[in-house]
């Protein structure tokens, strides 16, 4: 995985993030990455919170212990948690 090159406090405006962060993460990536992508913004322990309460990202797969999230379905559910 490519390192972040552009700190998200350069980033103005949240078009700009999500185009950064589509940008950023794989097709398919674990909890682990979706939070270094966002510069910790967002915890693994969030997600996995989220996850059990039944309102993280609606495409989710379980290998083992790891989770791992679809790209469009995580940008989707960010942009949710976003406008509330």
């Amino acid at each position: 995985m490519r390192p972040y090159r552009t700190p998200i406090s350069n980033l103005y405006g949240t078009d700009r993030f999500f185009e950064a962060l589509e940008k950023e993460l794989p097709p398919v990536f674990t909890r682990d990455v979706a939070s270094r992508c966002m510069g910790g913004l967002l915890s693994p322990k969030s997600m996995s919170n989220a996850d059990a309460m039944g309102i993280g990202p609606s495409v989710r797969v379980r290998i083992g212990k790891k989770v791992a999230y679809e790209r469009a379905s995580f940008i989707t559910w960010i942009r949710q948690r976003l406008s509330m």
